[in-house]
């Protein structure tokens, strides 16, 4: 989910459409693949894509590090639903375009061939 506090919120304004995200200052993780800046939408049942510039970013390969900015707020973070869910429940993070389907991304796990039959 893309989430970001009330105190962002109350700076910025909170997004109303997709479009809306390149008025917005974003938390981004970086993993060994690269940085997780770009966000897929389903808008009127057609793909959307939203590249935050990196040059614009508070980037960190640290996701607890991306949750105490977001709580900060320094920016809209992508986040897990577990990861976000207590800060969510609690009013300290806010989900932004609940409306738009957001692509999801994949969760694997990789287990040890002889331990795990």
């Amino acid at each position: 989910v893309l989430c970001a506090s009330p105190d962002y919120l109350a700076r910025y304004g909170e997004p109303q459409t997709p479009a809306d995200l390149v008025d917005h200052k974003f938390i981004v993780l970086v993993t060994s693949a690269g940085p997780l800046n770009t966000f897929h939408f389903v808008v009127d049942g057609q793909e959307w894509n939203h590249t935050v510039p990196m040059s614009q970013a508070w980037e960190t390969n640290d996701g607890a590090l991306a949750r105490a900015w977001a709580l900060a707020g320094h920016g809209i973070a992508r986040k897990t639903i577990w990861d976000a869910a207590n800060d969510i429940r609690a009013g300290r993070l806010k989900v932004l375009l609940p409306d738009f389907c957001v692509r999801e991304a994949g969760v694997y796990a990789l287990l040890h061939g002889s331990r795990y039959r």
